[in-house]
């Protein structure tokens, strides 16, 4: 068994004979239950069969739709409520039936705000103590979703921009602008499960998966991981914009000195180290992987992955930038939020690797196609 690959039932491949065709015929017996339902309407015993290398994948003549769940909780217990609902969402169920206990407030007031997380979940009905939730979601190309996702993420970083080119010594949070840094989160989360959700159901549906714009099963994978890694980016532009909003609460509420002078995280004084050039270059470097798309486009893909294992990144961030920008940081009275914001920035040039290797696989697969 290969490492790391989930529990798998090793069967063995027989012989038949060979045909007048002079061709030999080979059997392999499959899982029971699974070739029973194959049997059934509307499949009728017809399944598709496509080979890539070394593997093979059987799925439907006709997709089976996980058509409904049943969800039931004991205890008014909201967060395990939404990993069950978030969980049979990305699994491609339309029809979820949820049964709670008496006085379950929370996780009725979860569960609306689920409506604003998860894309095509309508209006939840309530009948006789029962919840039913009934979700409808089209074929959507998965790059366009991949992008509405990395869009939202793009509006966060340039909040944290513009706040890092201000002077932290000035008030610059409001309870409107960050009510609209969480919306922007929430709208990435919306467009994350669909993606999840689409790539799940294009396993399953090969017809689906044409309409999604995913030619090569083994693309799913890769697919998977760039949203990921999207969603990733997100969490981290979030918790860099509440880091730069408490150092920021921090200093403006400081008494401040005739000698404190104005405080720019674009510039730090006798130094070329600069915060915002440093997270404008990595944002640079995500962009420049999430458009690397093209298969003309390999030779950028290519770049960025050179700054893998690297305290730089060639092309984007220059040998000793990180390291003079740590330095002067632990100089500094403020040297715990500046070192976490390092630590934020550093983490989103990872990102980028990831995603360029994800799309530098998928150019694999065509060239060996």
């Amino acid at each position: 068994m290969r490492s790391g690959w989930p529990t798998m039932d090793k069967r063995r491949i027989q012989s038949l004979g060979t045909k007048r065709t002079g061709k030999e015929t080979f059997t392999v017996s499959l899982p029971y239950e699974w070739a029973k339902k194959m049997k059934e309407p509307p499949n009728n015993g017809e399944v598709y069969i496509k080979s890539y290398g070394d593997k093979i994948i059987l799925v439907p003549s006709e997709p089976v739709a996980a058509n409904g769940i049943e969800i039931m909780l004991n205890e008014d217990r909201p967060e395990e409520l939404e990993s069950e609902i978030i969980s049979a969402y990305m699994r491609n169920y339309q029809n979820i039936t949820i049964k709670l206990p008496s006085g379950s407030e929370q996780s009725i007031a979860k569960l609306e705000e689920l409506r604003r997380k998860l894309y095509g979940m309508l209006p939840i009905s309530y009948l006789n103590g029962q919840i039913s939730v009934t979700v409808s979601t089209p074929m959507i190309p998965i790059r366009n979703v991949m992008g509405n996702a990395y869009g939202f993420s793009l509006s966060i970083y340039g909040k944290n921009e513009e706040i890092m080119g201000k002077d932290l010594f000035e008030d610059l949070s409001s309870q409107r602008e960050k009510e609209q840094v969480e919306s922007w989160e929430t709208d990435v989360d919306l467009h994350t499960f669909l993606a999840k959700r689409l790539l799940n159901q294009s396993l399953i549906d090969p017809e689906a998966a044409i309409e999604m714009g995913i030619d090569n099963l083994q693309d799913v994978l890769e697919y998977s991981s760039i949203v990921s890694n999207i969603e990733r980016l997100s969490d981290i532009q979030q918790e860099l914009y509440s880091t730069l909003n408490e150092f920021n609460s921090e200093l403006s509420h400081k008494e401040k000195k005739p000698s404190d002078t104005p405080f720019h995280l674009s510039e730090f004084p006798n130094s070329k180290a600069s915060f915002l050039k440093y997270y404008q270059q990595s944002n640079r470097m995500v962009s420049d992987a999430f458009e690397g798309s093209s298969v003309d486009d390999h030779v950028r893909l290519l770049n960025i992955l050179k700054g893998r294992g690297k305290m730089y990144r060639p092309g984007y961030i220059e040998d000793g930038f990180k390291k003079d920008l740590i330095e002067k940081s632990m100089e500094s009275d403020y040297r715990l939020h500046l070192l976490r914001i390092e630590n934020k920035i550093w983490a989103i040039t990872g990102i980028a690797t990831n995603i360029a290797e994800a799309w530098m696989n998928m150019h694999r697969y065509y060239k060996n196609g």
